[in-house]
């Protein structure tokens, strides 16, 4: 049955999601174009476009990231405590599988938006240093003998210690896929108990674990940031990345239990 659920659950969720993500990356693409704007002897307005075409796409990545989470949120909210929530419940499942089959495509959006978002910089990054290197903007081996000394640099710090380094991005990364849903999901879920301010209370509860989640934060990274010693600063950053990464953990982990007790015992759909 909860395959059934979040195949359902995945369509219903996905079309506007992947509308933003096609208007992002076309923008990307569309962007990239406008560093032919600056080459030299372009006219002033063909500048000026092309910088506005610039704040655009910067705005839209911001937009996009945040009307996909929105938009998950209220998704969440509506059909678990509206109207269209008291149909949801009357299917013959429990609440953990109804838990799971909105916590899952949520995660798998969150990880979908990041990688959107990383390729419609990619895009629009890759057309500027191509244009720009070809127009002469940009001293192109310039910036590859820097690349390829960063990378030199990096490898000189200890392969162990950027090893290390890479696995605590990764691991951080992977963690906040589920965080972010699961803060939303739970926010909604302490919310509904507040009666006839439901959304107001949503709002308060996601900031006040949003303040929570910050202060462990910061109870972990400072004492990593105080003892660190030495020039390499790739073990700080692995530290930190480890430390918050865990606390996420700790933290995702506890809201679902948090979650999962509100949706199957203390349901309020008045």
């Amino acid at each position: 049955m909860l395959g059934k659920l979040l195949k359902h659950e995945w369509k219903e969720i996905s079309v506007i999601p992947c509308v933003l993500s096609v208007v992002l990356l076309v923008l990307s693409v569309i962007s990239g174009f406008s560093f032919l704007g600056i080459r030299e002897g372009a006219a002033d307005v063909s500048r000026f476009m092309t910088i506005m075409l610039w704040l655009l796409f910067y705005f839209a990545l911001i937009a996009v990231s945040l009307g996909i989470t929105i938009y998950l949120a209220v998704h969440f909210y509506k059909t678990m405590y509206t109207d269209e929530g008291y149909l949801t419940h009357t299917l013959p499942v429990g609440g953990r599988e109804l838990l799971w089959s909105k916590l899952i495509p949520m995660a798998a959006w969150s990880l979908l938006t990041m990688l959107v978002v990383v390729l419609a910089v990619l895009i629009f990054g890759s057309m500027g240093m191509l244009f720009a290197g070809r127009e002469g903007i940009v001293d192109m081996t310039a910036i590859w003998e820097e690349i390829h000394e960063l990378i030199r640099q990096m490898q000189l710090m200890g392969g162990s210690s950027l090893t290390a380094f890479i696995i605590s991005m990764a691991y951080i990364m992977i963690v906040g896929i589920f965080n972010g849903p699961m803060m939303l999901a739970a926010s909604i879920a302490i919310g509904q108990l507040v009666g006839k301010h439901r959304i107001l209370g949503s709002i308060g509860a996601y900031f006040g674990i949003m303040t929570v989640f910050q202060i462990a934060s910061q109870a972990v990274f400072f004492p990593i940031m105080i003892g660190f010693e030495g020039d390499n600063p790739l073990p700080l950053l692995t530290g930190t990345y480890f430390g918050i990464g865990t606390v996420s953990l700790v933290v995702t982990v506890l809201l679902y239990f948090v979650t999962e007790y509100l949706v199957t015992k203390k349901l309020n759909l008045e």
